[in-house]
Parts: structure tokens; C-alpha cells; sequence
């Protein structure tokens, strides 16, 4: 049969949810950013938190070298990230312990260490604002569209891990494979490489740390 004799049709609120070009015309460019950088910023705290109650460091420990013929990008953003939010929620924390024993206070790096992981646990307030604020300077080469584009990619990798979690097999699983492949299809025409959240993230963690340790 010809494919131009097929018809179908697709639930509005999943185009508004998924589809960019429906997102883009539905949200402001503040919700856009909004929305990203909590996306960004979670997901770093997501790690950290894992590593924190597991007790075991991010990666297994290693440190990636770019001189490797191994060498994957992904383990250096991961590493710059991770710092990046260390270094903001340790200079949060001297903050605190400052106002509350005196500047002349001495702290111990147990002491610190002990303040930084209850901030990151917790997720305070003070390091998710000072996180959100700077992985919003990740985004502002990118347009409304680009930044919906983003968007759709992000919640789609949602919907997919969320389809991952389930053990059953799904009645409409054609329909929804050949919609996720759709979608996928149509961000990567728009935007072309679609960077993680880990690389969106790295291009302002990268210039934090430098700020930090000037």
C-alpha cells in the first residue's frame, strides 16, 4: 500500500509537550532558560547526591587524559562539573561557618566537607541559585527555537529512560517507537549535534572554576 494512503492522528498535548515547534510557541524565552538550566543544575546534583549516600567517587576515581587514545569527552565534562559544583557549595558553606563561628574561626577540612555534602543533600537553596544562575550563561548563544529544540531532546530522553523502566510490553509500542524516532529526527535536522547536559553544563562550569580559583 502507499504510504500516502496512511492516515493518523497524534494527541495534541503530546506535540505541545515533545514537539518544539510547539513548545517554542508556547513558552517564553525565560520559562525556555528556566526550564534548562533546572534540567542542567539537577542533573549534576542528581551524581553528586548518588555518590554522597553510596559512598563512592564519581567515575571510580579516575581522572580522564586527554592524551589517551581512549579519551572520552564525557568523563572531562563530568569531572569539570563536578568541581564546579564542589568549589560553589564549599565557598557557600566557608560562608556560613564564617557568620556563625567568627572569620577568625578555624575549620577543619572534616568540618567542610561534612557542610558541603548536607548542602548538596539537601539541595540548599543558596547553591541551587548561584548554579541555576550561571548554567543560564550556558544558553544565551542559543535562540528561542534552539533552546525548544533542547528542550524536546531532554524530555524525550526522559520519556525513553521512563519506557526502560517498564517491564511490560506495550500494546501501541510501534506507534510510540516510530514517535520517539520522529522527534529524535526532527531535533537533530533543527540543531544538528545535540549536546548532553553534561557539555551544556561544562561550558560554564569550566569558566566558574577559573573565577574561583583566581
Amino acid at each position: 500500500m502507499e504510504v500516502a494512503n496512511f492516515r493518523y492522528a497524534t494527541p495534541l498535548a503530546l506535540e505541545d509537550y515533545q514537539n518544539y515547534q510547539h513548545i517554542v510557541a508556547k513558552k517564553s524565552r525565560k520559562d525556555l532558560a528556566d526550564e534548562m538550566a533546572f534540567a542542567m543544575v539537577s542533573h549534576q546534583l542528581t551524581k553528586l547526591k548518588r555518590a554522597i549516600k553510596d559512598r563512592e567517587p564519581l567515575m571510580g576515581g579516575a581522572v580522564p587524559n586527554p592524551q589517551a587514545a581512549d579519551f572520552d569527552p564525557a568523563q572531562m565534562y563530568e569531572l569539570v562539573n563536578t568541581s564546579a559544583v564542589l568549589a560553589i557549595a564549599q565557598n557557600v558553606a566557608k560562608d556560613r561557618m564564617a557568620k556563625t563561628m567568627g572569620k577568625e574561626a578555624a575549620v577543619t577540612p572534616l568540618s567542610l566537607d561534612v557542610a558541603v555534602q548536607k548542602l548538596i543533600l539537601t539541595e540548599d537553596f543558596t547553591v541551587l541559585s548561584k548554579l541555576s544562575s550561571f548554567a543560564k550563561t550556558a544558553l544565551t548563544s542559543y535562540s528561542d527555537e534552539e533552546l525548544a529544540v533542547l528542550i524536546s531532546d531532554k524530555r524525550m530522553r526522559d520519556y525513553k529512560a521512563a519506557l526502560g523502566l517498564r517491564n511490560v510490553r506495550l500494546t501501541d509500542g510501534f506507534g510510540t517507537f516510530a514517535w520517539i524516532a520522529h522527534q529524535d529526527r526532527i531535533n537533530e535536522e533543527r540543531l544538528g549535534s545535540i549536546p548532553s547536559l553534561d557539555e551544556l553544563f561544562a561550558k560554564a562550569s569550566s569558566a566558574e572554576i577559573v573565577k574561583l580559583a583566581s
